[in-house]
């Protein structure tokens, strides 16, 4: 909450994770919770319908068949939340979608956002998966930076850049590069300012080898 208090960064909540505090009041409460799974199960067909085009068009899609679906969603909970037990599973993740709503509403606002943070989650699964493997990593400043590299790497390979090209020229270019234009070194402007010349200078090695 803190991160957010200050509105330079918005918040984008997960219906992924707001999904699986259904699932988990699904034993007790079948009933309500197959009604609530089925409009979220819908808000994700919209998603298969939209993946993999433009942001444009993923935003028109979604304010016409998205924004309908959570009006339901969003009287649902309404309803819920006078009808269902404070304490109960149900009640309990009633309360947590109705608190997290207008940010689980956010990804209405631009075709660019997704639902849910599963991207993001997968990116960093090697630090879950490794982390027996080195269990401290000195201090907490390490950590931060540690927190940049994955943040790096695992945003070039969502743009299907090269890790090692981009740090090794990034790194390079840093110490000369204008401190008002550091933004241009992030991968995905990095990728659309610096890649093509890099791109094109190994091409012309590669025929003047050939």
């Amino acid at each position: 909450d803190a991160i957010y208090a200050g509105r330079k960064i918005i918040e984008v909540a997960c219906w992924a994770h707001a999904r699986r505090k259904f699932i988990e009041a699904e034993p007790t409460d079948r009933q309500h919770v197959g009604e609530i799974l089925e409009l979220i199960g819908k808000l994700y067909e919209v998603e298969d319908l939209g993946r993999g085009r433009p942001p444009q068009l993923r935003y028109e899609l979604r304010q016409l068949k998205s924004a309908p679906l959570l009006q339901r969603i969003g009287n649902w909970l309404e309803l819920q939340e006078h009808e269902a037990l404070p304490k109960s599973p149900l009640g309990q993740a009633v309360r947590y979608a109705r608190n997290n709503w207008p940010a689980l509403n956010r990804f209405l606002e631009e075709g660019i956002l997704e639902p849910d943070n599963n991207n993001a989650e997968n990116a960093l699964r090697c630090v879950a998966l490794g982390r027996k493997n080195w269990l401290f990593v000195g201090n907490d400043d390490a950590g931060r930076r540690a927190a940049i590299l994955y943040s790096l790497v695992a945003s070039c390979r969502t743009l299907g850049v090269d890790p090692f090209m981009y740090l090794r020229d990034a790194l390079v270019r840093v110490n000369s590069h204008p401190a008002r234009l550091v933004h241009e070194l992030a991968p995905l402007n990095w990728k659309q300012v610096f890649l093509p010349a890099l791109t094109q200078s190994a091409d012309q090695k590669t025929m003047a080898a050939v």
